[in-house]
């Protein structure tokens, strides 16, 4: 920026500093002159929503002003005192933009790992609710996040209420799977007669720790493609 603290000789030695942490992490990047902070030079990172917009990401400056405007200093391994460099670090900026941004972002529909209902386990009768719990109590054994729907009612307006909270999957559970320890499964986004039957409990148990533990992303998010053109599977 034309107006800022410190000499240009300082100036040079932080943007430096920050080019070769992002030369060594080999991390494209581009300068924006005249677009940083009046005290520091400073790492600016834009995150890109599904829909191609920026939003402010975290940041990291590196400070040689308020340091020496302080008398910062530290005693470096010969015994002598030497002038500190100070480092800004922030993650998130405001957390509630964040927040709003990771959910317009995946438009509500989050990747299982971040997703506050994993599963939907769904009884097809009160004769099958002992079985469903017993599954419930499973997945909660592997610290997933379950929600039991047993309340009376229409079988499919309990599956359209589990796809409205967004549940990353949909367990549904009769006489039947009780007596084979299976389940039905429908994953969220997956259209019609597309679920499967007759999946062991302890299969679907591995598969859901294996997609939560690496952070897959889910099968119905769409990624932006930056430059123009339809959305792309991500």
């Amino acid at each position: 920026p034309e107006r800022r603290l410190g000499t240009d000789e300082m100036w040079d030695k932080a943007e430096k500093a920050l080019a070769d942490a992002l030369g060594v992490r080999e991390v494209p990047y581009r300068i924006d002159e005249g677009g940083g902070v009046f005290y520091a030079p400073k790492i600016d990172i834009k995150v890109m929503d599904a829909i191609g917009r920026e939003w402010q990401g975290p940041t990291i400056q590196v400070d040689l002003n308020l340091p020496e405007r302080f008398d910062v200093t530290f005693v470096n391994e010969k015994g002598e005192r030497e002038r500190a460099v100070m480092i800004h670090r922030v993650l998130f900026g405001s957390l509630e933009r964040f927040v709003g941004g990771l959910i317009e972002h995946y438009a509500g529909n989050f990747p299982l790992w971040l997703n506050w209902e994993q599963a939907a386990i769904i009884p097809v009768r009160e004769t099958a609710r002992t079985y469903a719990e017993e599954v419930a109590a499973k997945l909660r054994g592997a610290n997933l996040r379950v929600h039991l729907d047993a309340q009376p009612g229409d079988l499919r307006t309990r599956i359209k209420e589990a796809q409205q909270r967004k549940a990353s999957y949909m367990l549904v559970v009769g006489d039947k799977e009780a007596v084979a320890g299976t389940v039905s499964v429908r994953r969220r986004g997956a259209a019609q007669g597309e679920e499967e039957r007759g999946v062991r409990v302890d299969v679907l148990l591995e598969r859901l720790v294996q997609e939560r533990d690496t952070k897959a992303m889910p099968a119905d998010f769409r990624m932006y493609e930056p430059g123009g053109g339809e959305p792309l599977a991500g």
